[in-house]
């Protein structure tokens, strides 16, 4: 029969192993892939990218790199939203729902009903 201190030592070494492995509460700084998707039985049109900054600031890029416009944004973490504030996705109207991909982890900000940016770090 395991001791109370063994328990204990065994919880010790599994508590922080379970908090690296929970999902994450907020969107992570960095680049997310943009990606339109529309009829199932094709594959989805890459858009470009974003880039979350620090300060809540964000960057518009082109599919070849090329940025094309730059704005604020907040995040609302009662509501899992980015909020763009101001540039060209408030312009635009697009909204910014926090999921994080079942599959792998992977945070995804859904702009539009059919568009999907992942969350990419190591994309240059």
């Amino acid at each position: 029969m395991p001791t109370l201190r063994t328990v204990l030592g065994c919880l010790m070494f599994l508590l922080p192993c379970a908090a690296a492995a929970a999902e994450p509460t907020e969107p992570s700084m960095g680049r997310y892939n943009i990606r339109s998707y529309g009829a199932s039985n094709r594959p989805p049109i890459f858009l470009g990218h974003f880039v979350l900054e620090a300060g809540g600031k964000y960057t518009v890029h082109l599919p070849g790199g090329r940025m094309v416009g730059e704005g604020t944004y907040e995040f609302d973490s009662a509501n899992k939203e980015v909020k763009w504030l101001t540039g060209k996705y408030k312009d635009e109207a697009w909204e910014g729902r926090f999921l994080v991909a079942s599959d792998e982890k992977t945070p995804v900000i859904w702009l539009k009903s059919t568009t999907r940016a992942t969350y990419a770090p190591e994309d240059k």
